[in-house]
């Protein structure tokens, strides 16, 4: 439908044909001359990447191992692509079809030909449901369901150059490499650090708007030329596959669209290329001495005060106290306490200062396409959406500037709450005739999937996942009342459908005041309902039988398992200044002692 009009099948197709070019259009103004540059640098990349010898030895030609590891890494998938071969039958382990496969992409590969065939580039259009009436093609985000010998291609090329892509990006990104909960637990110290030293912690949780489909191509390719240096053969392979892709239409009839810009969603390309682009945010905002410093020293001179970061710093008085901390000495050389508040630019300078000589740097916490800007004071965190605004206006990336996406949040201070008012909010400036936009003070706001407050005090974002598990869970106890599914099928649709959904973020969620009583009588409650049995019988008992005795145990073992994968968080924080930490070292010792008394109990019966 269109309005009040029910559209042709002709119309119809059309009307997702709009909607593909729409989503596949830059949309605020751009820089035209870096772009005119960006074009000039793409076509010398793709003229030296045929006509040198590479940097390297990563033309070699592809592999059988190679193939069959991209292969086996791959789930399964009831999409259908244009050449209707599905990926079970990539998935058969025939021998004749897989020697076919692996001469196909030895010949199409960089150490072959280095070239993308034409019926390799054809994608079909697979509209997933975003939010709003199902009835309108804007309420869908777009995917592309490759041809699998297409996507088999860029896997084995994106995979050959992962490792050197990784090691490239600045360690602030998790996203498409690690899981949330190491975005999560990053923004949880430093912003507990910042509550225990009582200082306002200025950040701007953002979310980039239509961040695969709005990249430059030749941009993409030329950011992955010089960061991790892709060159030679696979360059010229890379280039070529980001030519064109031939987007097949098949709803409500039959049409084909050329889509030449905006990275497809529904590929390796995205998770590959887009933190390296990402990554020119990173090293811009490094090199402009923006971003959070992680480990304050406080001095004794300036301990107990509570700090606003509402002035301006002074880089000549900024230049001073950092000489004076780095000092033998500093508590005789710095302005005490009182100077400090009388006059706000003085702290802002202070700030910057411990800022500066902190031992370790975040410029961002990013996460895929939801980043967030961190500063120690209003004017350091206004520098760094300054220098985002000229990194879009480059780059063609635009933000959502709603108070449901991209908003400012300070942590609770008298200065920043209750003895006086908020400066005005941050701006994110417009470049090129675009308006400025000031940002939205909130003192919490939903990221990552959970709702995050500026006290650190997750209780609502605890009854939020309990409500969304509590609805999972109630449509599952009618079906064990009724009898309808046997307890062992129950028990199945509960681990893999229920539980997961009240375990993101459980391990962080934990901390919440009384959250383990909440959640021991949650489990409980869900334990009785499922077995039918009544109030007065022992909950123990309906836990034990479902095999739910050590489930509180989850936690404790998600985190270790979060700590194996990086070696970051010992070099963040100081322990004994965490309170998670601490909660997390009781629950343990709590734990270990239940699981003791269960193998005594179990030895005994």
């Amino acid at each position: 439908m269109k309005g009040c009009s029910i559209l042709t099948e002709l119309e119809s197709n059309r009307e997702w044909a709009s909607a593909l070019s729409a989503q596949c259009t830059w949309e605020a103004p751009y820089d035209t001359d870096f772009h005119a540059a960006t074009l000039t640098r793409f076509s010398q990349f793709c003229s030296a990447a045929g006509n040198t010898l590479p940097q390297d030895r990563m033309d070699y030609a592809v592999t059988e191992r190679e193939v069959v590891d991209v292969k086996n890494s791959w789930s399964s998938s009831k999409g259908m692509p244009p050449d209707l071969l599905p990926r079970a039958i990539f998935q058969a382990n025939s021998p004749g079809w897989n020697l076919t496969v692996w001469s196909l992409q030895r010949w199409a590969g960089p150490g072959g030909a280095a070239h993308r065939p034409s019926l390799w580039r054809k994608a079909a259009l697979c509209p997933v449901h975003k939010s709003g009436p199902a009835n309108l093609a804007a309420s869908f985000r777009l995917i592309f369901v490759k041809v699998q010998m297409g996507l088999l291609q860029e896997a084995l090329l994106t995979q050959r150059w992962l490792t050197r892509t990784r090691a490239h990006i600045q360690p602030c990104q998790s996203g498409y490499v690690r899981g949330v909960e190491d975005a999560h637990l990053l923004l949880h110290e430093v912003s507990a650090e910042a509550i225990y030293q009582q200082r306002a912690l200025w950040t701007v949780m953002g979310d980039f708007r239509k961040a695969f489909p709005s990249v430059c191509r030749e941009d993409l390719v030329c950011t992955l030329a010089d960061g991790p240096h892709v060159n030679g053969q696979c360059l010229k392979l890379l280039a070529d596959i980001l030519r064109h892709d031939t987007v097949v239409i098949w709803h409500s009839g039959y049409s084909e669209a050329t889509v030449s810009q905006g990275i497809p969603e529904g590929g390796t390309l995205g998770p590959f290329g887009y933190p390296v682009l990402l990554d020119t945010l990173v090293r811009e905002l490094l090199a402009h001495n923006c971003g959070l410093g992680v480990g304050w020293v406080i001095p004794d001179v300036w301990k107990g005060r509570l700090w606003s970061g509402l002035g301006q710093p002074d880089p000549a008085l900024v230049a001073l106290l950092m000489s004076a901390l780095r000092s033998a000495s500093p508590n005789a050389l710095l302005p005490s306490a009182k100077l400090l508040d009388e006059n706000p630019n003085l702290e802002a300078s202070a700030l910057q200062a411990l800022n500066d000589v902190a031992p370790l740097r975040i410029a961002a916490i990013l996460h895929a396409d939801d980043p967030v800007l961190l500063g120690c004071c209003r004017w350091s965190l206004q520098k760094s959406l300054d220098i985002l605004a000229n990194w879009a206006f480059k780059h063609k990336a635009s933000f959502h500037v709603t108070e449901k996406k991209t908003v400012a949040m300070v942590t609770p201070s008298p200065a920043g709450s209750s003895s006086c008012s908020l400066p005005p909010a941050p701006i994110l400036k417009g470049i090129a005739g675009q308006e400025d936009r000031a940002l939205v003070f909130k003192t919490g706001h939903k990221w990552l999937g959970l709702y995050w407050s500026a006290s650190l005090d997750l209780s609502v974002a605890l009854r939020t996942r309990l409500a969304i598990a509590q609805k999972a869970f109630a449509l599952l106890a009618g079906l064990a009342q009724r009898d309808a599914l046997p307890l062992h099928l129950v028990s199945s649709i509960f681990w893999s459908k229920v539980f997961p959904s009240l375990c993101v973020g459980s391990w962080l969620l934990g901390i919440a005041p009384d959250a383990q009583n909440i959640l021991d009588s949650t489990l409980k409650s869900w334990a009785k309902q499922l077995l039918g049995a009544s109030e007065w019988q022992n909950a123990a008992t309906a836990l034990s039988e479902l095999g739910w005795a050590l489930l509180k145990a989850y936690d404790i073992l998600d985190f270790p398992s979060w700590m194996s994968h990086e070696k970051t968080l010992d070099r963040l924080v100081n322990p004994p200044r965490s309170r998670f930490f601490v909660y997390v070292l009781r629950m343990a010792a709590d734990i270990d002692k239940r699981v003791q008394r269960f193998w005594c109990d179990e030895a005994s019966g």
